[in-house]
Parts: structure tokens; sequence; C-alpha cells
């Protein structure tokens, strides 16, 4: 089922609170370097802009808390539905994305003392000196990278969550299908008429009826609307079908076979405390009450109009109990033997003479792994938009840093060196500065993924954390390319710098 957006949407209020966070944020920015430079006097400023006695920590401590102030501004006031999101999921990623970026400026010359061996041995000297030029402001490198490093943990946190998505989507499928295949009728219909013309397809096995009906709970003194299906217990048995969470998988079973049994979706127990033994009061609308016993907790049950899915019994009570002798689907197990291709071509022709649907499992994971990731690409998008600031503010870092190192520049290309071995070194510099950043970025990015999907305590990712790694690897790769190409024009600055001007310069 593919994800519909219809139109775009637009809330004046969230359009509002972003453009007053963009400018509050860019007046805070600049507010405490200006408080400084006004308490900066006129002697103090003919020094060295390099202030001695004031560590990392201090010079970074008044960003740290702008940002967190201005995360837990942005969390209050945007108005989005929370839902049924995990909120400490959201609160852990938040953390260590904030914690990563500004863990950047520390990490930096560890990670570049290792990253950099390769720049060395591949630009000798050029690739040393590059190295060795990320140290010399340390805040504003580190900001810098920071910059890069959000913007690529956007796209790996995202990757690995969709991964993660397509991973339950096709276990959740498989686990409610047994066969793998089904039929899906345009209108349900008797049973007992239909059993005979799916039991004779070639290569079939064994087919099975699902029966999907709207009930009514009375419970807890509130009527309120659910879905039911009545299921073959043997066959669902047999193909391995249903992921129990609570509960004996065999006694479950042979309690739906003894009747007065069903079994729950982990959304419906959380949510209403509903555990094994107890008692639901199920019936048709306007029709009689049943006692049915909680036999087990499933992971994953059939779709249904309700957001829990369906509650499942067995297809002997849904007649007794509810009168239910329809169904609109029906699921095929292939016989053994049978090549899949073959089952899937017979199922498909006997679907075409009844005017009905063919369902697979494959099929059917693989449209919602483009629908989810159509959606996630959405994002990507923006991702990446993040990751083009990210390589103007490298370009932006490296322009001041070749102004202030005129006069080393010149010193050296006195001593020697040539206009390409200047541009080697800072381009150098730059896709160190890009390779350490990616490599954050790739570490950070599996924290939030793993924040959202396992640290939240969500179920929506029941099948765990799924790691693509092609997409790390591209991620760590895009980020060490993209820092080299925001290297060139500073390179190419630095090689058209005038050697006996510069000689006169001081920083």
């Amino acid at each position: 089922r593919a994800v519909l957006i219809d139109g775009l949407p637009l809330s004046p209020v969230a359009l509002l609170i972003a453009a007053a966070l963009g400018v509050g944020v860019t007046i805070a920015a600049a507010a405490v370097p200006a408080l400084q430079a006004a308490r900066t006097g006129p002697l103090e400023a003919l020094r060295p802009s390099r202030r001695a006695g004031r560590s990392l920590g201090e010079r970074l401590r008044w960003v740290a808390w702008l940002e967190v102030a201005v995360v837990a501004l942005g969390l209050v006031l945007y108005p989005f539905e929370r839902g049924d999101a995990p909120m400490l999921g959201i609160g852990m990623a938040l953390a260590i994305m904030l914690v990563g970026a500004f863990a950047s400026a520390w990490l930096l010359l560890p990670i570049g003392r290792v990253v950099g061996r390769p720049f060395e041995w591949l630009f000798g000297a050029e690739g040393m000196l590059g190295r060795a030029n990320l140290g010399r402001d340390r805040v504003r490198t580190g900001l810098t990278v920071a910059s890069l490093v959000v913007a690529l943990a956007a796209v790996v946190a995202l990757g690995t969550v969709a991964a993660s998505a397509r991973g339950t989507a096709a276990r959740w499928i498989a686990s409610v299908l047994p066969g793998g295949t089904a039929i899906r009728l345009s209108l349900p219909d008797e049973i007992d008429l239909f059993r005979p013309t799916f039991a004779a397809i070639p290569g079939t096995r064994a087919a099975s009826p699902i029966a999907e009906f709207p009930a009514v709970t009375g419970d807890g003194g509130v009527a309120r609307e659910v879905s039911m299906a009545g299921i073959d217990p043997t066959v669902f048995q047999d193909a391995g079908s249903l992921i129990f969470t609570s509960g004996s998988r065999a006694a479950a079973f042979n309690a739906l076979r003894d009747g007065g049994a069903v079994l729950v979706p982990q959304p419906m127990a959380d949510r209403d405390g509903i555990g094994l033994g107890d008692t639901l009061s199920l019936s048709q609308p306007g029709g009689t009450a049943t006692a049915l016993t909680v036999a087990g907790v499933i992971a994953y049950t059939l779709p249904a109009q309700s957001p829990d899915g369906a509650l499942l019994i067995s297809l002997a009570d849904a007649k007794d109990g509810f009168g239910v002798t329809t169904a609109g689907l029906w699921a095929l197990v292939p016989a053994p033997g049978v090549t899949p291709a073959a089952f899937r071509s017979s199922v498909a022709e006997t679907a075409r003479s009844l005017a009905a649907e063919p369902v697979d499992a494959e099929q059917l994971a693989g449209d919602l792994a483009r629908s989810f990731d159509r959606l996630i690409g959405l994002f990507d998008v923006l991702a990446l938009v993040a990751v083009a600031v990210a390589a103007a503010g490298i370009v932006n870092a490296l322009g001041i840093g070749v102004v202030e190192r005129a006069r080393e520049i010149a010193i050296l290309r006195s001593h020697g060196m040539t206009v390409g071995q200047v541009q080697a070194m800072v381009v150098s510099e730059a896709a160190i500065l890009g390779a350490v950043g990616g490599i954050l970025a790739a570490g950070i990015g599996l924290a939030v993924a793993w924040a959202m999907v396992v640290g939240g305590g969500s179920r929506d990712f029941a099948a765990g954390l799924a790691i693509p790694w092609p997409l790390v690897i591209s991620c760590v790769l895009l980020g060490t390319g993209v820092a080299s190409l925001a290297g060139i024009y500073p390179a190419r600055r630095a090689g058209r710098l005038p050697i006996v001007a510069s000689l006169q310069h001081f920083e």
C-alpha cells in the first residue's frame, strides 16, 4: 500500500516558529562574540587573536548552552502531534546528536592523526602539513566539521531507520501470511463454495480462508469497535506463521482448535493491559456477546481498519459465535517441490479467472519498502542540502585559515614549495577534515538510529536494527569528497598569494 501525500499542507504557526527560531538563533549567536568584542580593550586587540589560558571547553561553552536552549525551545513550541511516538527515543537521539556534534572538536585531532596517514602517503609532506593545520584553531575547525557531521549523520540515521523498517515489514508480512501467497476476492463469498476452487490450484498443499469481520468489545464498560479474523489454526501452525510475544505457541494453537480462545495483537495488549488468561467480551454490532479467553499475544497480525490490527480466532468460533461464513482472503500454501515461480503463475491464473487480486509476500514487502523509501527520501533531500551548507562552511573556514597563514605559506614558497604543492596541502587538509567528519557521522548516525529503533522501547521495529553498510561507507566517502571539492577554491587562493607582500603579513 503506497504512502499518499495529498497536497502540501502548510502550518502558519510552524512557519512563524521556524522564522522566529532562525532569527533568534542568529541574533543569539552574534550576541556573545559582540559582547566579547565590546569588552576587549584597544591594546589587547593589537595582540594575537588567540588568547592563552582559555581551554577548548571554555571557548565552546557558550555555543553548547545556546544549542541546548534552542533545541529545548523548539521541542516545546513546535506544534507536532506526538501521538504514540517514543519520546524517550527522540530525546536520546537529540542528545546523541548534540553531544556528538560538540565532541567533534575534541575528537578531531585524535581521529585526524589516524585518518591523515593515508593522505601523508598520497601527498607526502603536503599531506603531513595539511593534517597538522587541523589543530591551529580547534574551535573553528571543530564547529566546521560539526556541521558536516550533523548533516551526514542525519543521512546515516534515516537510512538505518528505513532499512530497519524494511526488515520489520518483511518479517510482519511473512509471519501473518501462511505460504507467502494469497488471493483476495473483490467481495467476501461463502467459504464452502470457494474451497474446492482454491484447493484445486496446481501445486497447492493447503488453501486456508481468512474470515475478516468487525466486532465490538464491551470490556471496561465502554463499547469499542475492533477488527477480528477467523483463521485455520492448523494451517497457521504448520506454516510457522505468527510470532508470539507472550504465551506458548503450541498451547495457543491448541486453544484455538478447542474453541473459545483469541490471540491479541501486542499494541492492543500494551494499551489495554491485556494478558494471558484474561477474558474478552466480543460481539458483532447488535449481536450477542461471546466470552473469549486470551491464549496468546502476537507481535504482528493481519492488517485491519482498526489501528491495532485484527484479533484472531478460529474459523469454527467465527462461524458458531459470530455467524461468519464468508471470506474475502485465502492464504495458499505451496506443496513441497513446487517452485515459487510456477506456484505464483498458477495462483495468478486462478485470480484472473475469478476477477480477484493475487497477493504475494515478497511483492507486498517490496511495495511497502518502496513507499517508505519515497517518504524517507524527502528527508534525505533536506539532509543533503545541509551537506551543501556544511561545504560552504568548509570553504569559509579554510579561506580564513589561508589568510591567517599567508606569511607561513609565503615562507614555504620562498623555500621552494610550488603552487601545486601549496594547493595540495590545502586540499589534503580539507579531505582529512571531511574524512573525519564522515567517520564521526557514521558513528553518530548509527547511534541515533539505535536510539530511535531500539533505545526508545518502540515496538514498531521488532525486527531490530538493520545497518545498511553500503550507505554508511558511502557517507564517509561523500564527506571526504564534498570537503575535497570545497577545499579547491581556498587552495587556488592560497596558490595565488604574492610571496613578498605575504612575508609582511602578521596575524
